[in-house]
């Protein structure tokens, strides 16, 4: 069974009826603005962009009408082609057999993903609501070869070369639902997670601290801060040979 995450039982509600009443403009809407694709983070993304500065020819798409940063690109998109650039810096490549996206937002990450080639296999966890606009954005934009939408609880496999990605998601989860994932992580061989500081009362410094300490006998684990967005900490973590 599913854990229904309490936060996000009326914002879903609302953003497929955000996306429905406009699809061509839904990046626009105010609850799918706030929660899927801010517009008011343009510094930060140029602080983002400033780090990998022409490496990388990735533009928004119209559709969505996105809130362009710099140089045809959002802050959203900027931020996803960072981590992209972070995982190849720490391990050399982003040639995963498979990703386990968890929380997808609109289908960004998937889209940037496949644009700079991915070719394996990519499943995005997350609420049917949600799947709704990243089937459409993704078959707007991109395609959906080699995706499946799943939810928390059936999106789990155990592939040699793996990612399970989580940007501002399980940090988000109610406790009950982070313990879902908690019994999975194991079946991935790197793990990338960016959280907050704090959220709806939960010490995610502290939770993803004694998470480190859980996996630590079999992952070698880089927690940090974020030297360029102070709200972000990242939980970067790799299989020990």
């Amino acid at each position: 069974m599913v854990v229904i995450m309490d936060l996000w039982a009326s914002l879903r509600i609302e953003i497929i009826k955000e996306y429905k009443k406009d699809p061509i403009n839904f990046l626009m809407q105010p609850t799918i603005a706030r929660c899927l694709h801010p517009r008011n983070q343009g510094k930060m993304g140029k602080a983002y962009y400033e780090t990998w500065i022409d490496e990388y020819n990735i533009k928004d798409p119209k559709y969505g009408n996105p809130a362009i940063v710099i140089d045809g690109m959002s802050s959203v998109s900027i931020q996803h082609i960072s981590y992209i650039d972070m995982i190849k810096n720490i391990w050399g490549s982003f040639n995963f057999d498979h990703i386990l996206d968890i929380g997808g937002g609109y289908g960004n990450f998937c889209r940037i993903s496949k644009e700079l080639g991915f070719k394996g296999q990519y499943t995005i966890a997350d609420f049917e609501e949600l799947h709704q606009i990243q089937k459409s954005y993704l078959k707007n934009v991109s395609n959906l070869d080699n995706v499946e939408f799943k939810s928390i609880s059936d999106c789990y496999k155990n592939v040699k070369n793996s990612l399970l990605l989580a940007t501002f998601s399980i940090n988000e989860m109610p406790l009950l639902d982070r313990k879902i994932i908690e019994n999975y992580y194991r079946q991935y061989s790197n793990i990338f997670i960016i959280h907050n500081k704090i959220f709806n009362e939960i010490d995610n410094v502290k939770y993803f601290t004694e998470l480190k300490e859980i996996l630590s006998d079999e992952y070698d684990i880089d927690h940090r801060k974020s030297e360029i967005y102070g709200s972000a900490w990242y939980f970067i973590a790799k299989r020990k040979n």
